[in-house]
């Protein structure tokens, strides 16, 4: 069972703000948020969002892995949508958080298909079965 995901930013520029994600107080991975549409700090709730949008899609079409929805980072005042999914710099996230295996330089995530599978792997099953996840972002 999670505890919580702590994310902890670390750096952020006027494009993009970098982070490392923690679940259980062991890094995860490191993230990539686009700075004008970050979250703001607080501690949220994650669900699976069981929606066909335009974006599952894409990414049941894209992932190599058995992506079925997307986990969503609920609660978010005046937003929705927010999702963790994979992508490199800021162009690729329209508000959503970035995951990846290695930070290259600032405002640059890499191989987020990796990390990104990881983290669902980890989390989905455990969402799935009804379980509350809290992920405090800071």
């Amino acid at each position: 069972m999670i505890g919580g995901i702590h994310l902890h930013r670390i750096y952020e520029d006027e494009l993009s703000t970098l982070g490392n994600l923690f679940i259980d107080g062991r890094f995860q991975c490191y993230t990539l948020e686009p700075t004008a549409k970050r979250i703001a700090p607080g501690v949220y709730p994650l669900t699976i969002r069981e929606e066909k949008t335009p974006l599952t899609i894409k990414h049941r079409e894209d992932y190599r892995w058995n992506f079925r929805y997307h986990i969503e980072i609920d609660g978010v005042p005046e937003r929705d949508y927010i999702y963790f999914h994979q992508g490199n710099t800021y162009e690729n996230s329209d508000g959503c958080i970035l995951l990846g295996e290695s930070q290259y330089k600032k405002g640059f995530v890499g191989y987020s298909a990796k990390a990104t599978e990881r983290l669902y792997n980890i989390v989905y099953p455990i969402l799935s079965q009804g379980y509350e996840i809290p992920i405090t972002i800071g």
